[in-house]
């Protein structure tokens, strides 16, 4: 249904200069737009307005409690998969000190006669 205008008052004036006397208008067009505003509970421009604010602030809050929370911890998959890793790496550097230290040993004597 389209919404429109519907005149309910009229200002008059006693002087011709001040319009401060209003007369109210009980038409039938005027008590049916009333009927049809309380029947169909359509919500007036402010609160449309309000409810439309209260949405966009919740959509806000939501978004920076995302921002602004805590960390989340780890899993034990995550754990159990970063621990391995650790230990992959600890492994590589064992071995590759271990070649660095017996290339720099002393050669034996017996050996350094074969070269």
């Amino acid at each position: 249904m389209a919404m429109r205008f519907v005149k309910t008052e009229i200002l008059s004036s006693s002087d011709g200069l001040s319009h401060g006397e209003s007369k109210t208008l009980e038409t039938e067009e005027v008590l049916q737009a009333k009927r049809a505003q309380q029947t169909s509970g359509v919500k007036t421009l402010f609160e449309q307005l309000e409810a439309q604010k209260e949405k966009a602030q919740e959509a806000y809050d939501a978004k920076t409690k995302l921002i602004f929370a805590p960390p989340r911890s780890l899993e034990s998959d995550d754990v159990e998969f970063f621990a391995a890793e650790e230990r992959k790496r600890r492994l590589v550097a064992d071995a590759r000190d271990r070649d660095v230290s017996l290339e720099r040993l002393p050669r034996s004597p017996r050996l350094q006669e074969i070269d």
